[in-house]
């Protein structure tokens, strides 16, 4: 019996709250294999082209040109909960739920992460140096 007056108190709170999973992605996902692939001083441009298309960043320097290549992940969770939505449904009278006006609460957590390969390469257009950073796949999923 104590259960059920549990749930029939919780469910005002339970009907009044807004849960929200966002998940979102920017960019192509930057595959670590690939990335081991490339050969300083043999992987030319049109490899790289190839393989992960067209940079996002093109720096232009004296001894040839910097790449930047990006895939960014967020991960975004909402949980809300609107006192005068709950209290209108155990006031009848609704004098309770109008004092509480527009009182809520919110609990945001976002998680975010950038895959980020940033190539250095010479006037021949051959990949001299590779910087790579993999944190999107730490993002824990809610």
């Amino acid at each position: 019996m104590r259960a059920w007056r549990l749930c029939l108190l919780l469910l005002p709170l339970l009907t009044s709250g807004c849960v929200t999973f966002i998940w979102g992605t920017q960019g192509r996902p930057i595959e670590t294999a690939k990335v081991e692939g490339i050969k300083r001083g043999e992987t030319t441009v049109a490899e790289v082209l190839e393989d992960f298309g067209a940079p996002h960043e093109v720096h232009n320097h004296a001894d040839g040109r910097m790449l930047v290549y990006r895939h960014r992940a967020r991960n975004t969770f909402r949980f809300g909960i609107s006192a005068n939505q709950a209290l209108r449904f155990l006031d009848l009278s609704q004098v309770a739920s109008e004092a509480a006006g527009n009182l809520s609460f919110t609990l945001w957590r976002v998680h975010q992460g950038e895959d980020r390969l940033i190539l250095l390469v010479d006037r021949e257009d051959v990949v001299q140096g590779v910087g790579f950073r993999n944190t999107t796949d730490e993002l824990p999923v809610f």
